[in-house]
């Protein structure tokens, strides 16, 4: 591992010395596996090679995992340095919230996988954050993400075509909600939360302006999700004629 350590700074070094005048260094982007073999299976299974990105990426697993929570609690470690933090929720149980005012602080982009997270969440506030099952952040989505230098989190998440698959992804959650809530008999309205929290509606308020949504609202009518139903199949046929 040591001598695996030390080609990968030094083939880093020579990138360095056959860089422009004028280059500006760019943000890194930290990913920590607390179980290398995890990471390893998972891109290998992909056909994804981390290697050609390690300018930007700082893989850090095994030794470097455990030496990194120390720097954490020591607070020895330079955040300005990262753009993003991509880190496995199990490994990190006593240093969550440590690392979510880091990340507040900092303005650093906040990501956690783990098998155990069923779904995939994000929120922009009140810094970004993204949560994912592992198996959804090994992927081609992560080489994207890595290849892009653009940081985008929901490009991360649901590939380069992510603005339709999230609206496709949301078009379903809110026909199934409408059925839901037809069949317990709650044909009139709603509770706003329960609709809000299982729709992620602030996502969609990113994608899709003029929803019939307002300020402080207690309960929602089903006629007006329905509403909000048909203006995602509406924007989803303008992408498709646009990227058609």
């Amino acid at each position: 591992m040591k001598q695996k350590l030390n080609r990968d700074r030094e083939r880093r070094t020579k990138q360095r010395k056959k860089r422009p005048v004028g280059y500006i260094k760019m943000k890194k982007i930290l990913l920590v596996e607390d179980i290398p073999q995890r990471q390893s299976n998972f891109l290998e299974k992909q056909g994804i090679d981390l290697l050609p990105f390690s300018e930007r990426l700082i893989n850090c697993a095994e030794e470097q995992y455990h030496s990194l929570i120390d720097e954490i609690i020591e607070n020895k470690i330079d955040w300005t340095q990262y753009s993003t933090i991509i880190i496995h929720r199990s490994g990190f149980e006593t240093q969550r919230e440590i690392l979510k005012d880091i990340c507040q602080e900092n303005l650093i982009k906040l990501v956690f996988f783990s098998g155990g997270i069923s779904s995939t969440f994000y929120t922009d506030k009140p810094y970004e954050f993204l949560q994912l099952n592992s198996k959804d952040l090994y992927t081609q989505n992560l080489k994207l993400f890595l290849e892009s230098n653009e940081d985008n989190l929901l490009e991360l998440a649901y590939g380069d075509k992510w603005e339709i698959n999230i609206l496709l992804n949301k078009l379903e959650k809110i026909n199934k909600f409408i059925e839901d809530n037809k069949l317990n008999g709650n044909q009139e309205k709603v509770l706003y939360s329960d609709f809000s929290i299982k729709i992620n509606i602030d996502l969609l308020k990113k994608l899709i302006e003029d929803l019939p949504i307002e300020d402080g609202m207690i309960t929602i009518i089903v006629t007006d999700i329905e509403k909000i139903s048909k203006k995602i199949l509406s924007k989803i046929k303008m992408k498709d004629i646009i990227n058609g």
